[in-house]
Order: structure tokens, then C-alpha cells, then sequence
């Protein structure tokens, strides 16, 4: 491909609407010329136009069919694009408003996919759901999450729908499993009881269980006990051998059981025996032995004293 002379401009062989060729004469020149002028006069006018639409506001620009820049070495300082205010629709127009129409706003009607990272500085709001599908971080913490709905000592839990619930910690389970729990605080039981206890441990070698049959069953102590108030019991278990420090009503001047000694002397008003009395030396005011029957001392010296016996002697 060459070029060819033409007078006062230089025309391209093979240019898409056919070459132009030298034509000799002075009319193909002033042609030529007038084609150029018109040229120039287009381009002014181009030029005013442009100056013009540029200074006016509510200036419209379309393209039908594709509209492409392919820009180079653009930043966000200076870049191959520039355009403050503007709206981005599919096949529809038919948006709601839900933000303010201020300069610098962007309203998409259509779907937007991003091929890259995106950093939103100020809040956003979904108002049909969000969808993340990797890992989302809140750097502020837990603190920062805010839901609508449930109360003070709540939890979230999952439904089988895969959606969440607010539930209390107490119905999650039928039952609390402390496991192996430790305190940090006073257990509140709020006036409930505490059932099917196997053993209460206080400290080591310290604890309280249920009692066998052989030991009488009721509440096993595994130690001493200390009670500073009354003790009241139907029956103690135990023969009292290791009693020590025992006042109060407890009365050992009289005999409790067989075998035990008694010593001094026993006045006895009206006393049936079920055994027989062996003793040293008795002084009986009268003896019963049978109806009518009586025993008794002889106190009138006229009856020569000693021995009342109020039937026969054999």
C-alpha cells in the first residue's frame, strides 16, 4: 500500500471508500478544496458543540448497540472514565427509590457481579437477603452483630429448615448436664430441689450418702457432726459406749438394764416384782405374798413385836 500526491493533501491507496485519484484540471482542484474547507467547517462545528454540551446540565448522551473504552493505565486519581451521577438498568426502568438522587449516586436496576475484592466504607442494607457463601470476619467482635427480636440470656438455634430461633437455654435440652462443672459462683437453685443424689462431696474423705439396711438406713455421714441448735430423733443407733460429755437430762442414778449394779438403798412404795430380790439387807414396811396374804413388822410391844403374818403358819 502507497501513498499518492493529490494536490495539498496526501490520500491512503486502498482507504474503504476507494482511493481518490489525481484528477487534472482546475476544476478537480477547487473541488478537492471545497472538500477540504468543508472538512474544517464540520470539525469547528464539532468542536463548538461539544464546548457547549459540556457547559449545560441535563445533557443527554446514548449509544445504541455497545459502547466500549478500552482505556490505558487508569487509576482512581485519573482515570479513563469519568462519571458523577449515573444509573445502570436491565430490561426495566421499574425501580423503587430507597436513596437520596444526590450527585455521586448509582442506581443499578439489573444484576451486578464483581470479579474481584470490594470495600464498603459506609453502611449497607439488604433488603432482600444476603448470601454469603465463605468465610465472613467482624474485627469489632460479637459486639457489633445486632439481630432484631429475642431477649436478655437468649441463644440462637438452628431449625431443620436451616433457619434460626431465638430459644432459652433452658428448654434446649430435657435435662442440665453439669458434667464435670466447677463453680465459680453461688448455685441458685431458685427454691428447687436437688434429686436422685448419689453423694454430696464437701472435701476429701467429707461426704454424705444414702445409708444401708444394716446401718439403719436414712443419711450416711462419713464424719464427725457438729450441731449447734436442738436435735431432735425418735432413736438413736448405738449402744452409747463412746458417749462422753453427756449433762442435762440424762439421769444415771437409776438402773436401766440387766446386769447393772445398784448401790444404795432402793424405797420402793408399791413395787411388783417379775424376779426375785437378793440383797444383803432389805427393809420392807409390809410384803404381799398372795391375796390376804400380807408379811409385816410387829411394832406393839403387847404383841411381843417382831412378825405380822396375816394367816396361818405351817
Amino acid at each position: 500500500m502507497n501513498w499518492q500526491k493529490t494536490g495539498i493533501f496526501s490520500i491512503k491507496n486502498g482507504a474503504p471508500h476507494g482511493a481518490i485519484s489525481h484528477v487534472a484540471g482546475n476544476k478537480a482542484l477547487f473541488a478537492k478544496r471545497r472538500l477540504f474547507f468543508t472538512g474544517y467547517c464540520v470539525l469547528f462545528a464539532l468542536c463548538f458543540l461539544t464546548s457547549v454540551l459540556y457547559s449545560q446540565n441535563q445533557t443527554e448522551f446514548g449509544a445504541q448497540g455497545d459502547f466500549t473504552v478500552f482505556g490505558i493505565g487508569g487509576n482512581w486519581n485519573d482515570a479513563d472514565v469519568e462519571m458523577k451521577g449515573f444509573s445502570i438498568f436491565g430490561s426495566s426502568l421499574g425501580i423503587t427509590q430507597n436513596i437520596e438522587s444526590a450527585p455521586g449516586n448509582i442506581f443499578v436496576g439489573g444484576g451486578v457481579q464483581l470479579s474481584s475484592g470490594m470495600y464498603v466504607t459506609g453502611g449497607s442494607t439488604f433488603a432482600t437477603g444476603a448470601y454469603f457463601t465463605g468465610i465472613s470476619s467482624f474485627s469489632a467482635g460479637p459486639s457489633s452483630i445486632y439481630i432484631n427480636g429475642g431477649k436478655a440470656g437468649q441463644v440462637i438455634t438452628k431449625l431443620a429448615t436451616g433457619a434460626m430461633q431465638w430459644s432459652d437455654v433452658a428448654t434446649l435440652v430435657s435435662g442440665d448436664n453439669l458434667g464435670s462443672h466447677i463453680a465459680t459462683a453461688t448455685l441458685n437453685m431458685s427454691g428447687f430441689d436437688l434429686t436422685n443424689i448419689s453423694t454430696l462431696t464437701y472435701r476429701e474423705n467429707v461426704f454424705i450418702s444414702s445409708a444401708a439396711a444394716e446401718q439403719g438406713g436414712g443419711v450416711y455421714i462419713s464424719s464427725n457432726t457438729y450441731i449447734m441448735g436442738f436435735s431432735s430423733a425418735t432413736k438413736y443407733y448405738g449402744d452409747g459406749s463412746g458417749l462422753t460429755g453427756v449433762t442435762g437430762a440424762t439421769d444415771n442414778t437409776k438402773v436401766l438394764k440387766a446386769g447393772d449394779t445398784m448401790t444404795g438403798r432402793l424405797t420402793a412404795p408399791d413395787y411388783t416384782a417379775t424376779y426375785g430380790i437378793t440383797a444383803a439387807s432389805a427393809a420392807f414396811t409390809q410384803v404381799s405374798l398372795a391375796d390376804n396374804v400380807l408379811v409385816s413388822s410387829e411394832a406393839a410391844a403387847a404383841l411381843g413385836a417382831g412378825v405380822r403374818i396375816s394367816s396361818n403358819v405351817y
